[in-house]
């Protein structure tokens, strides 16, 4: 519950000091809960050094996709070691679909404060 509330307060901070005056994702790019894509997946966008949404609720079997849309490179890499990416720029994606329910925490390996989590539903 602490790393949770720290993950959040850490994110809002930084998207605070990021300015610019986004109140948060564009049109089409997510909610509360993440874009659902065509194919029934959860869209989570990399802009600004961030996550968005920061947070996301999926079901077991539907796939989360991230989509770098900032000029710097990312990667997702999950704390329990569900999940690791490379490193990709710029329009590139990276996917990966849960096979049970729980709470995944993930970061950035190049940007310690870019944090977010999945929650997996049955």
């Amino acid at each position: 519950m602490m790393k949770r509330a720290l993950s959040i307060l850490l994110a809002a901070g930084l998207l605070a000091g990021c300015g610019g005056g986004d109140d948060g994702p564009a049109a089409g790019e997510g909610t509360a809960n993440g874009a659902e894509s065509e194919g029934g997946g959860v869209q989570v966008a990399m802009e600004g050094i961030a996550y968005a949404p920061t947070d996301v609720e999926v079901r077991v079997g539907q796939p989360v996709t991230w989509t770098n849309n900032d000029e710097v490179m990312h990667d997702v890499i999950a704390s329990g070691g569900e999940f690791e990416s490379e490193l990709f720029g710029e329009g590139e994606t990276y996917s990966f679909t849960p096979t049970e329910p729980g709470t995944i925490d993930y970061v950035c390996s190049i940007h310690p404060n870019m944090m977010a989590s999945i929650t997996v539903v049955e």
